[in-house]
Formats: C-alpha cells, structure tokens, sequence
C-alpha cells in the first residue's frame, strides 16, 4: 500500500488520516504498482516449480491489515466514532482495489496454486466483524475463487483427455491420422517413439 508501513510500526505517521487524505489518495494506481513490485517473484516462482508441484498462497494481507497499514490501529480507532462514513468507505475501498488484485492475480498466475489465500483480519473468530458493506465483496471474492479453481479443473481435464487422444491418434498404424504439432503432441510423440525404441531393443 503507498505510504504504508503503519501496520508494523506504530511511530509512522499514517498516510491516510483525513477525509483529504483518503480522496487523494491513489487507489487506482494500487494494482499495477502491486504487481510492478510482486510480479517477477509470481513469475519466478512459476519457472522454478517442479512439474506437478502447486503452491499456497496468494497477494497477501487481508483487508483489515490493509487498512491499517495506511491509517495505523490508534488513528483506525478514533476515525471509526469521529468519522463513521469514512471509516466505512476505508473498507470499501480497501475491499474493492483487493478484488481487482486477486482478479488479476488469478488470471495471471492462478494455475500455479492450488490454494488460494490471504491473511485472516481481526473477527475471524471473535466477536469483532467487518463493516457489513465489505462482506459482499468478501463473497464476491469467495466466489470468484471458486471459478477459477473449476476452470483450472476442467482445463487439466482437458488436457489429459488432449494426451489421451493424440496418443491414439499416433498408436493407429497404417491410419492416416492429422494431429497437430504442439508442445503436448510433441511430447507424446517422444514418449511414444521411446518406448516404440525400447520395444525394439528387447526383440
């Protein structure tokens, strides 16, 4: 979060104090400086994973300590009984940039995870709840992880009925059979011309 840091650090001054402060603050800006910062260790972690392997993980803090990074707990405090309104739109709008966050995020890297999470907030299992204005986007969220995880499902489905398929394709002798030629099909191809060798070699 720009002008963060209050979250681990009580003595900074916080960046979002004021009704002023909170308007010009760059909200919009927040996606992209995410992953202008984030991306390449998403990106790195991609091209060092073993086959097979899937991560847990996710973008981050959760929505409280979002919050809180930028306003610090004190200030969070008085703001919640001297400006209610504002207070609330906090949240809001903490809940909505995170959305787009993970929106992106999913599309981006989502098939390296198999679990998709952010940190719990405050009221996870207390008594303490978030504003009921961020519950939706909570649900929302929800939700859209779900998504993601069917479609990533059916495409690994997808792809080993693709597998299965060309490899009959190839196994059909004296059939003229057209399989295209990509990283799947060629990978096939010399799985099976190995084993067609050691076959071979055992005759």
């Amino acid at each position: 979060m720009p002008g963060g840091g209050a979250l681990g650090n009580s003595r900074i001054d916080p960046a979002i104090k004021t009704r002023e402060d909170f308007e010009e603050y760059p909200w919009e800006e927040i996606p992209d400086l995410y992953f202008k910062a984030n991306g390449k260790y998403f990106s790195a972690l991609r091209n060092r994973m073993p086959e097979g392997m899937k991560a847990v993980g996710g973008v981050g803090n959760g929505i409280f300590e979002c919050v809180q990074d930028i306003t610090g707990y004190e200030n969070l405090c008085l703001m919640m009984y001297d400006d209610e309104e504002l207070f609330s739109e906090l949240f809001r709008k903490a809940g909505e940039t995170n959305l787009k966050i993970w929106k992106r995020f999913m599309a981006e890297y989502g098939d390296i995870y198999c679990v998709p999470r952010f940190g719990d907030d405050m009221g996870y299992k207390s008594k303490i709840e978030v504003p009921k204005e961020i519950v939706r986007d909570f649900s929302r969220l929800a939700g859209l992880l779900e998504i993601a995880d069917k479609e990533f499902q059916e495409i690994r489905q997808r792809i080993s009925k693709y597998e299965l398929d060309v490899s009959k394709k190839l196994q059909n002798d004296g059939q003229e059979e057209e399989v295209s030629l990509d990283a799947i099909s060629l990978q096939v191809l010399l799985d099976t011309d190995e084993a067609f060798i050691r076959s071979e070699e055992h005759t």
